[in-house]
């Protein structure tokens, strides 16, 4: 990282952050290897070219690093989410909105792929949406094997095999997991990919990826 250069920097201080965002260069991604990675490995023949000719930018050529202290602050909020999610005033007043399937019992599940939709901008922070059925977690599965590092110290930031078929496996554990806690006492046999036009969604390609995993 010859273009970082302070005295005696601070890994944890949004500066740091910032210029590693702005000027390291030492893990990058290996394009020949993401095409294997999505036509063989967890992929299907042809499916690197897909991705090239309808989502050209689906994949950043390098990471974009987070301060310490602004994933303290992603917690924090979703923290005072859930606390506040869960006060039976603020399910009511929601639920008098809602229409009357959203007042359907399902236990305890939340759905799969929860997540909190943040996006950062120089240190600052905004919650764009909390999404039910985020994507990205098989894309970037695929991207994780296909990281390249210029040095040894960048190495432990890229996932090795192990994790990231352990990362797999928690993914079918995930949809077991919610299927017990909605109240089926039955093993989960079939899980369905449904869209009006799936082919036509931007995420197709990782429509496929699913289909291979499962």
């Amino acid at each position: 990282m010859s273009s970082l250069t302070p005295s005696s920097p601070d890994p944890k201080s949004p500066d740091f952050i910032e210029a590693l965002n702005s000027g390291c260069f030492c893990l990058t991604l290996d394009e020949a290897a993401l095409a294997r990675a999505l036509d063989g490995e967890m992929g299907q023949p042809g499916l690197s070219a897909m991705v090239r000719q309808r989502s050209p930018y689906l994949f950043a050529s390098q990471p974009v690093f987070v301060a310490p202290e602004l994933l303290h602050r992603i917690r924090k909020v979703v923290q005072a989410v859930e606390t506040v999610v869960a006060l039976p005033a603020y399910r009511e007043h929601a639920l008098a909105a809602a229409p009357a399937i959203a007042r359907l019992e399902t236990q305890a599940a939340k759905g799969v792929f929860f997540g909190y939709d943040f996006h950062i901008d120089h240190g600052r922070l905004g919650l764009i949406e909390i999404n039910t059925n985020a994507g990205g977690a098989m894309l970037n599965a695929v991207l994780a094997r296909a990281h390249r590092v210029c040095c040894a110290a960048m190495g432990d930031l890229v996932p090795t095999t192990a994790a990231i078929e352990a990362f797999e496996r928690s993914i079918i554990d995930m949809f077991r997991s919610e299927w017990q806690l909605a109240g089926h006492p039955r093993a989960l046999s079939t899980i369905a990919i449904v869209d009006d036009v799936p082919e036509q969604q931007y995420l197709y390609p990782e429509f496929l990826l699913f289909q291979r995993l499962f």
